[in-house]
């Protein structure tokens, strides 16, 4: 498909979903009748693709698309409200300890504690 013929074929779809959304499957099926002499630019075998696709998409599941596209919809707007912790200043990355180094004088500082506990 050219340039040219997907605009046509684009504006096609536009025009024909706007007009019929507020209508009977059967005045969709209509006016697809009645507007089709507007694709004339394009093959046989282009048209057959365009007319497959409309009737698998939008056709087929003409309800749905004119429960979306006509009736207000309800809207959620759900508010949370979350405290955000800011971490403690941290110390600089330079000043770190290796981690087995780390928690060894963690052990020691637990039984220095419990040591001094004891006595």
């Amino acid at each position: 498909i050219s340039p040219h013929q997907s605009a046509i074929t684009i504006d096609f779809f536009c025009r024909f979903i706007k007009n019929t959304c507020n209508t009977m499957l059967v005045d969709a099926v209509r006016t697809l009748n009645l507007t089709l002499p507007k694709l004339t630019c394009l093959a046989p075998n282009q048209l057959k693709f365009v007319l497959d696709y409309l009737s698998a998409t939008y056709l087929k599941h003409y309800n749905l698309y004119k429960y979306v596209m006509t009736l207000p919809q309800e809207q959620d707007y759900t508010l949370l409200h979350k405290e955000v912790l800011v971490p403690e200043e941290s110390a600089p990355l330079n000043t770190g300890v290796d981690d087995c180094l780390w928690r060894y004088n963690e052990r020691v500082k637990a039984i220095s504690e419990e040591h001094s506990s004891q006595l």
